[in-house]
């Protein structure tokens, strides 16, 4: 099991970043008025906060790997753990903001997509600088 656990974090960014494009996805099918528009908001709508909350979770899992597993790494020292933070700061806004205020503030609604796809662009930075530290 300890041989494992260095790749817990990695997992679950992957699967993260996958919940963030597939759910993004959706989401800008269904501006764009595509066939089935309603049901893919309707996936946007309900899996986003999951989405967001895997982010958060890849975001506590990271510093919790280096602190109790990863002996040869040292916290907030990468391009990798700041542009977490980044991400893990946009779909927490995204999450935030949104519901609350979506469909009665124009600036919101205009951002969303492009704070959206901000976040996935800089998870794929993650990713990419996340690669070089595997153990």
């Amino acid at each position: 099991m300890d041989a494992a656990l260095p790749f817990l974090h990695p997992v679950i960014g992957g699967l993260a970043l996958l919940a963030m494009a597939w759910t993004g996805s959706r989401g800008l099918l269904a501006r764009q008025g595509a066939r089935g528009a309603h049901t893919k908001r309707k996936f946007h709508t309900r899996w986003a906060p999951w989405a967001a909350a895997a982010c958060l979770l890849a975001a506590i899992t990271g510093p919790a790997t280096v602190l109790a597993v990863r002996d040869d790494l040292s916290l907030a020292e990468t391009t990798h753990f700041w542009m977490g933070i980044v991400v893990t700061l946009l779909m927490g806004g995204l999450w935030w903001v949104t519901p609350r205020r979506y469909r009665r503030n124009q600036l919101v609604k205009t951002g969303h997509p492009l704070v959206g796809v901000l976040a996935l662009l800089v998870g794929l930075g993650v990713f990419v600088f996340g690669i070089e530290l595997l153990p």
